[in-house]
């Protein structure tokens, strides 16, 4: 069955991993090559003050046969607890006459609890960026190295990685899509079958060119954690030839380019059951899904027989998030995404859909690098923006959907936008107070009136769970006494601020509903003073305060959640 706490975790090579929170990766730098005009053969010429390659002597397991073709390609390496994202590139310095190849290495030393594909897929991306101009025309030492010319890289050569949710999801699905471009099931399922059977050198017919790191890092995921944690693999090999003796044993998997027939180790015939899994492999990567992985029947049943019911998991409930023209819609879901990113001391977790990384990419970039507000969306352009809470204690879980649509279009709503409102199992209606109030009342009422569900109701009342929330809380808090009110009588508060007949038609409407006072915004309370969190700057372009904490982003979701779950009747509007 796949997880449901975390939607990259179901891939076995991901296995034991449990997400949260995610560390940077430490990583070292390194350079190995001939330098121009000395005539010495290839050594270090540049590593930084950690790297432990040299001692271990990974340059001698990072041999691509006769390397007569420079080939820019990738590699990834591991050797124990050290792991290599590897880019090979032609070098300035000829060997022998003909065109040399550099290797420029990135070292992650991987910490027990962390699964060697997560650095694949962080580290493999980043070697496609590396070049020559790390050393290049720089001054060298003398340092402990007696071959050449040596630089002893800077500190900041020496980086954490960071990584989050956004970016592993973007690789994994970049490198299936890719794959899924480049193949077909036979010829993949091929290569997983001879891996199963114990063959190395493994190529990926067809192929007519070096793979990107994405799609190597995305070719780990189908295999069990111990296997893909100490697997080798190459793009393209940069040989047309394997000189006497050579032969290519360190790497399980060299895709492309590679002399006619280099497994150095001959598999065994692979049995049904291998066969099978690497047809599931297979089609798992290909589609982006590790669902495929599950075992299917070995026996189908004849057409007179009942097929067996489907094995169900807990139900995912559907919240929808509305509001009207610059509610603040997508900065009330971005802030909650970047608020339960990287939270320790949170129970749920927020995953983008594979279709709305690009948004929160996006918005996550001009929230916490520029400290702006989300841009309005254009009129007549939606897109629908999902994304997944899940409680990492019970796995109960919600999928959050909102129409990026710019707000006034809401005014003009087609049926099909209101038939997502009333097929929702639980909605979120965010109000603007600061929109004109004769505008709002006519359009909220007949937003209500349209989005509530007849089949539902109870005594003319559609019992399905509401919070509506007051957006934009924080214009109305400046002293302490008004955020103590929005945080521990968030009803009272939002009724002293919103027209008596919006909540009347709210309570006309639905029969549990609850209201919450929420800020995207956030608010700032320092020594009992409250600081504006919005300000603008030399342009007057409303920024974000740093400093300033969302209300009640969450609190929504979980109350309608809790009610989905108790399910009882009645009203709730307190």
């Amino acid at each position: 069955m796949t997880s449901r706490t975390n939607p990259w975790q179901d891939w076995p090579a991901l296995a034991g991993w449990v997400g949260h929170p995610l560390p940077p990766l430490r990583c070292e730098r390194a350079v190995w090559g001939r330098e121009p005009g000395a005539g010495a053969g290839p050594h270090w010429l540049a590593t930084s003050a950690g790297f432990g390659g040299s001692a271990e002597g990974i340059e001698r397991s990072l041999a691509f046969g006769d390397e007569d073709v420079p080939w820019v390609t990738l590699a990834w390496r591991s050797s124990g607890s050290l792991h290599y994202a590897v880019r090979c590139y032609p070098s300035r310095a000829p060997a022998g006459g003909r065109p040399g190849l550099e290797k420029q290495l990135i070292e992650w030393r991987r910490p027990q609890d962390l699964p060697a594909a997560l650095g694949a897929l962080v580290l493999l991306p980043q070697a496609e960026r590396l070049d020559d101009t790390i050393w290049w025309g720089k001054s060298g030492d003398d340092g402990d190295f007696a071959d050449g010319f040596h630089l002893a890289l800077a500190p900041d050569e020496t980086t954490e990685i960071p990584f989050d949710e956004i970016d592993l999801q973007t690789t994994i699905l970049a490198g299936c899509r890719e794959l899924a471009e480049a193949t077909d099931p036979p010829a993949l399922a091929a290569l997983y079958t001879r891996l199963l059977a114990g063959a190395k050198g493994i190529a990926l017919p067809g192929l007519t060119g070096p793979l990107s790191g994405a799609a190597l890092a995305a070719l780990l995921l189908p295999l069990a954690r111990e296997r893909a944690d100490r697997l080798g693999l190459v793009a393209w090999l940069p040989s047309r030839r394997l000189r006497p003796g050579q032969t290519v044993h360190p790497w399980d998997l060299i895709l492309g380019g590679a002399p006619t027939d280099t497994a150095s180790v001959r598999a065994a015939a692979a049995d049904e059951t291998q066969v099978s899994a690497a047809e599931r492999m297979a089609a798992a990567v290909l589609a982006g899904d590790p669902r495929r992985l599950q075992t299917r029947p070995t026996t189908r049943p004849s057409p007179a027989t009942p097929k067996a019911p489907p094995t169900t998991t807990p139900e995912t409930r559907r919240l929808v998030l509305w509001g009207l023209a610059a509610a603040g819609k997508t900065a009330y879901l971005a802030q909650l995404y970047l608020q339960l990113e990287h939270a320790t001391d949170s129970e749920w977790r927020v995953y983008p859909g594979p279709d709305s990384l690009g948004f929160f990419r996006a918005l996550r970039a001009r929230l916490q690098t520029q400290n702006r507000f989300p841009a309005p969306t254009p009129v007549d352009k939606a897109s629908p923006v999902r994304c997944r809470l899940v409680h990492g204690g019970t796995g109960a879980e919600a999928m959050i959907e909102v129409e990026d649509r710019a707000g006034e279009d809401f005014r003009l709503q087609t049926d099909a936008v209101y038939q997502q409102l009333a097929t929702a199992d639980g909605l979120i209606l965010l109000f603007d107070p600061l929109l004109e109030v004769a505008l709002q009342r006519e359009a909220f009422k007949d937003a209500l009136d349209r989005m509530s569900v007849a089949e539902t109701r109870e005594g003319g009342r559609d019992t399905r769970p509401v919070a509506f929330c007051l957006a934009k809380a924080d214009a109305f808090i400046t002293t302490a006494a008004h955020y103590r009110s929005a945080l521990e009588d968030p009803d009272a508060f939002v009724r002293a601020r919103v027209e008596h007949d919006i909540l009347q038609s709210l309570e006309h409407h639905f029969a549990t509903y609850r209201l919450f006072p929420v800020s995207a915004a956030g608010v700032w309370v320092e020594h009992g003073a409250v600081t504006p969190a919005v300000f603008f700057d030399e342009d007057l372009n409303p920024r974000l305060s740093s400093q300033s904490h969302p209300l009640h982003l969450l609190d929504p979701l979980t109350w309608v959640l809790k009610r989905l779950e108790a399910a009882t009747p009645g009203a709730e509007t307190s």
